[in-house]
């Protein structure tokens, strides 16, 4: 039984994943994944038939670009809130259950399609179709489907980190934090007493918490940014909103360091020059990251969903690297 543990939630919500369980979490996952692609597919193709150039982008429009269906732990964890009667006990998911999720599955994950014209440079005009996905949160249909506190505390209990062990079991993607021990080993070997120390520590404090540049500040959503000014500034020191006006503010103030210079706390910038989210930006700055020391960092990445700690190596070569806490 997965999810067992939850049997003592406020709601008693709980997922079986038992072998007689006719609908399987794992097969309706498959089952409305494959429909709702089968869907994303037919409209590229109806508007690529009537000569537009199609692109298809995953994520939230304010950012998230991680190219993926990231919210089925959300779209469960609501489902469970919405449609689970208290002390049904576990879900056995019968036929109606499947439909409801299903509609609830698509109803998070929405896909439009803005179709326009651009005239080019020698005059021809060129039609474009741009399908835009977004993968919805828990906490942004708390208001939609008007939850009771009770609700919210269930969500808020189901989504927590304790519970992450138990998702899996029923084959849920959370975030890998990279971390698969005690973090106290981490902490110990960065040299003690230091400001960059304690922003690392507290940004390590964040591993797991979910990324999302929209909903970042609400729950315990956070982005790249949101991640190296909230550490800053638990270690005192303000540093500005974005990864590009952070950087600028560090080159402005003198904060720019080399490579060779780095230490634990220090911050890490990549520039993507090609992006048109940040292609206009300071030094078309589009990722920023906190150092950790021995070729690690803390970041909070789209890639991987989540505040992580990692190599520096994977997100490539940086373009800047700054020391604003001294």
């Amino acid at each position: 039984m997965a999810l067992a543990d939850l049997s003592s939630s406020p709601a008693g919500i709980f997922f079986s994943n038992n072998a007689d369980n006719p609908n399987q979490v794992s097969d309706m996952i498959r089952e409305i994944e494959n429909e709702w692609f089968s869907q994303i597919r037919d409209t590229r193709r109806e508007y690529e038939e009537k000569g537009y150039i199609v692109e298809v982008n995953y994520g939230s429009s304010t950012g998230d670009m991680g190219g993926r269906v990231d919210n089925w732990r959300d779209v469960l964890a609501v489902y469970a809130v919405t449609h689970v009667s208290e002390g049904r006990g576990a879900v056995a998911f019968g036929e109606e259950d499947v439909i409801k999720l299903r509609d609830l599955f698509f109803e998070m994950n929405p896909v439009t399609v803005s179709a326009y014209t651009a005239q080019n440079t020698d005059g021809q005009t060129t039609a474009y179709a741009d399908i835009g996905v977004t993968n919805m949160r828990w906490i942004q249909m708390e208001e939609k489907y008007n939850m009771n506190e009770e609700q919210k505390e269930t969500l808020v209990f189901l989504m927590s980190a304790e519970n992450t062990p138990l998702w899996k079991q029923l084959g849920i993607g959370t975030v890998d934090t990279g971390v698969h021990g005690d973090i106290s080993v981490i902490i110990a070997k960065l040299p003690p007493g230091t400001r960059g120390t304690s922003i690392v520590e507290y940004a390590l404090s964040r591993l797991g918490d979910p990324y999302s540049m929209e909903l970042r500040g609400q729950g315990n959503y956070i982005d790249c940014s949101g991640l190296t000014q909230w550490a800053y500034a638990q270690a005192g020191i303000g540093i500005p909103w974005t990864a590009a006006e952070q950087a600028r503010y560090c080159v402005e103030n003198n904060k720019v360091i080399d490579a060779s210079q780095l230490l634990p706390g220090d911050l890490i910038f990549w520039s993507y020059p090609n992006s048109s989210r940040v292609k206009d930006r300071f030094m078309a700055i589009g990722h920023v990251a906190i150092y950790a020391g021995n070729g690690m960092m803390v970041e909070a990445a789209p890639s991987a969903g989540g505040v992580v700690y990692r190599e520096v190596s994977v997100q490539g070569e940086p373009v800047l690297y700054a020391r604003p806490h001294v």
